[in-house]
């Protein structure tokens, strides 16, 4: 773990320092990163990791140390090109660390990853973390587990039950998909420099296949939520042929019209989804 002191003399070193568009806050609370890395292995050792936003490595080197007793790897993917090409050498030049100079959303995870083969393990850029969660919950090839650390307004709602305020699309799809959990809450002083939020880390692990239905699944949460204060019945207009349309398909599922997104369990969601035909749903959740 590197302290304030070191992460600036490394930065000097390289000429630059932490860059706030990029969300470069480098996590110096040794306690987080040993319950990032215990909840990550799960007690046992990791095959692949696939690392985002590696920033000075201060968490890869024990990611590295996991993955070693399997030979297996870290790919690390991380676009300040500074930092990517200096990342080797900051770890010794390790043989099963591989770095990707790239943006995680032009990042092919297809040409190094399997479907559930990997672990997602990262100190996540917040920027990203939206992005990020629907990319590895809702396309192939997905990880087995992801250990995350998200803005904590994120957290709330990606592990949101129904009923609350924070309930959300990511709450339906985090549900539908895995088993999720806290490890940890991480106040800004955990970072330099420190963030104006809060962070936790979350566990998520995959519980079910993705399968053709879950797409208009998709299409009718993003439409539910689309906007908070209107009925489910105005909101899913634009998607069942207008008011009447969304008013019959809620009536079929035995949902009230006029309950609101947040409201509805995963198996209303569901029985829904299952009495909905939508035309293109596919294309349109894909889009």
């Amino acid at each position: 773990m590197l302290n304030v002191g070191e992460i600036k003399a490394r930065l000097a070193e390289l000429g630059q320092g932490p860059a706030q568009w990029w969300g470069q806050n480098f996590l110096i609370a040794e306690g987080v990163q040993r319950q990032i890395i215990k909840a990550a292995t799960n007690g046992g050792i990791l095959p692949q990791v696939l690392e985002i936003g590696p920033g000075l490595g201060v968490l890869t080197a024990d990611l590295l140390t996991a993955t070693a007793a399997l030979d297996g790897q870290v790919v690390a993917v991380e676009r300040d090109p500074v930092l990517a090409a200096a990342l080797p050498a900051g770890l010794h030049h390790p043989k099963n660390l591989k770095v990707v100079p790239a943006d995680v959303v032009k990042f092919n995870v297809d040409a190094w990853f399997k479907d559930g083969e990997y672990d997602l393990v990262t100190n996540l850029p917040f920027q990203v973390s939206n992005f990020v969660l629907w990319r590895y919950l809702t396309e192939l090839p997905r990880p087995r587990r992801l250990t995350i650390m998200l803005q904590k307004e994120v957290a709330d709602r990606l592990l949101a039950k129904p009923g609350g305020k924070t309930r959300a699309p990511l709450s339906v799809l985090a549900e539908l998909y895995t088993d999720g959990k806290v490890i940890c809450q991480v106040p800004s002083t955990a970072f330099w420099p420190a963030p104006k939020v809060t962070a936790t880390v979350v566990q998520l692990t995959i519980k079910k296949p993705i399968e053709g239905e879950d797409y208009t699944l998709y299409r009718l949460v993003k439409a539910g939520f689309q906007n908070r204060r209107k009925t489910l019945e105005n909101n899913l207009a634009a998607v069942a042929g207008g008011k009447d349309g969304a008013r019959d398909l809620l009536k079929r599922s035995n949902i009230d019209p006029a309950a609101r997104a947040e409201s509805l369990s995963l198996a209303e969601w569901q029985v829904c989804s299952s009495n909905c035909n939508l035309s293109s749903a596919i294309t349109e959740a894909k889009k």
